[in-house]
Parts: structure tokens; C-alpha cells; sequence
């Protein structure tokens, strides 16, 4: 049995999709289908370390550690875009994927000390941001107007869009490696997920750090719902946790679902969310 490492899910719950050790990407039909068979899948060189739906439910995305991010058709598989080619250097190993809200841009964090910006409609890379070390997590606003970049420096930036042009509007500074970023679905909070164990949350705004929210062991991912301040956490506990902050400065436990080991992803939909821990992914409605 293999190691589910990611899942990704478009907005209304109707497509998930599985990245896994054995270097495949597969694609389920949770309204017709079944999760004993998927859809289709597609076989990499490298584990399958990243997946990300666009939210109508039309496109994956698929990083591995093989140096290939791939934009599939969610549909029949169709292989529709391959990025292969890289500005820096070092392991071939890509982190995160993750589109806009409106499914137009697509962000690619890497090993390379590089995120990359993709225009999702006429397939062609349009921007790289380059960090001084390895590039764990992006996230893009409801727009594709800004997009969060976070890694190996202990640093969480917040990056302007702007036709082909990039600059920088804030960076927040913490104590651990940045392994993950989300912004919420109104592009008003931002969160920040550390291996010290620590998810910061921030107003954009302002750039304030508004509250912290404490987890027994690292945070590996986070993703906000489609259409509220609901946050979902996976962290290196036996627990799959959703916290809602509306309030963002006193975030509330909204959901604890205790699981057999750790969790390695999490993503919402507006109805429920899925998880995959171990040898073990799942849909859950709420």
C-alpha cells in the first residue's frame, strides 16, 4: 500500500483529486463515481507531492519530485500543460500547487527557491519569484491578484500581480520553516503554517498578526473553505481539525475528527472536506 500524500478538491465537492508515493495522480468523480475506482489516473517519474483543483471542478494540477508540475483536463486526464524546465538549482522536488478562485492562474512553489506564476487559460508562465531557499508553499487570492510564497527562510511574503509584473506588499518574519499559507476566500486573512508547530493568522489589511493557534506537532497544510472563514488544518497529530475565524482574533474550534496517525493534506468544499493520512484518503460531508 502506497502513501496518500495530497488531495485537492474543487469548490462544490464534485472532484477530488490523490497525489501519492506511487508517483501516480488519480481523479475521482465523487457525484457519479466511486472512491473504489477512479476517474483516471496519470503515472509520474517521482511521488505525487501536490494536487490542486481548479473551483469549477474543470482542471488538476500535479507536482512531483521528478521536476514536473502537470495541468490535466479533470475530465478525461488529457494532459493539457507540463512545466519541466526550472530557473534554479537543487533537488527536483516540487511542494505546492495551488489556483485562484477563478481558476485563471496557477502557482507553483519549488525546491529551486523559485514560484512560478501561470496564466491557467493561455498555458504559458507569465512570472518567477526568486527566495533565498527552497520555496514549501503558495497560495493566490480570490483574484489571482496577489499571491503568498513561503519556505525554507522562515519568511511568509505577500506578492501584488500585476499584468506580468510582480512586487512585494508585506512579509512577515517567523521562527521555523514556512510549510504552508492560505488566504481565506474574501482575501482578508492570510495563515501561516510552521514546523514549530504554530499556524499565525494575519489581516492583510493592516499586516497584523491578529492571533496564533497552537498544534501538538508540525503543520504540513491549510486550506481555507470556498465560502467562509473556515480553516482546515493538517499537522503531525492524530486529528483533522477545522477552525472558524470569522473572528480573526480569537479563532474557535469549529471541528476535531480524530484519525488513526498524522495528517498530511486537508481541502474544503463547500460540502465537507477531504483528508489523507497515511495509506488513507477520505471524503467526509459537514
Amino acid at each position: 500500500r502506497r502513501r496518500a500524500r495530497a488531495v485537492g478538491v474543487d469548490r462544490n465537492g464534485a472532484v477530488l483529486a490523490v497525489g501519492g508515493d506511487d508517483a501516480l495522480c488519480r481523479c475521482y468523480d465523487l457525484v457519479r463515481g466511486s472512491l473504489s475506482q477512479p476517474s483516471w489516473s496519470a503515472k509520474h517519474r517521482g511521488k505525487v507531492w501536490t494536487v490542486s483543483v481548479t473551483p469549477d471542478g474543470t482542471r488538476v494540477a500535479a507536482g512531483d519530485y521528478a521536476n514536473a508540475v502537470v495541468l490535466y483536463a479533470a475530465a478525461d486526464g488529457a494532459v493539457l500543460w507540463v512545466k519541466t524546465s526550472w530557473l534554479g538549482k537543487g533537488a527536483p522536488f516540487t511542494w505546492a500547487v495551488h489556483f485562484s478562485s477563478d481558476g485563471k492562474t496557477l502557482a507553483i512553489g519549488h525546491w529551486d527557491a523559485y514560484a512560478y506564476l501561470v496564466d491557467a487559460v493561455d498555458l504559458r508562465e507569465f512570472g518567477a519569484i526568486k527566495r533565498s531557499d527552497r520555496v514549501y508553499a503558495v497560495a493566490l487570492s480570490s483574484d489571482g491578484a496577489l499571491v503568498c510564497v513561503g519556505g525554507r527562510d522562515k519568511r511568509a511574503a505577500v506578492y501584488g500581480i500585476y499584468g506580468d509584473a510582480v512586487a512585494a506588499v508585506f512579509e512577515t518574519r517567523h521562527e521555523a520553516f514556512v510549510y504552508t499559507v492560505a488566504l481565506s476566500h474574501d482575501d482578508a486573512v492570510l495563515a501561516v503554517g510552521c514546523v514549530d508547530c504554530v499556524v499565525s493568522i494575519f489581516d492583510v489589511a493592516s499586516e497584523a498578526r491578529t492571533s496564533t493557534i497552537s498544534m501538538e506537532g508540525l503543520v504540513q497544510n491549510l486550506c481555507f473553505a470556498p465560502a467562509a472563514r473556515d480553516l482546515a488544518i493538517a499537522a503531525e497529530q492524530n486529528t483533522v481539525d477545522v477552525w472558524d475565524l470569522a473572528n480573526p482574533s480569537q479563532p474557535r474550534e469549529k471541528l476535531v475528527v480524530t484519525r488513526h496517525t498524522t495528517t498530511n493534506d486537508v481541502a474544503l468544499s463547500a460540502r465537507g472536506f477531504v483528508f489523507c493520512n497515511g495509506t488513507i484518503f477520505s471524503p467526509m460531508g459537514m
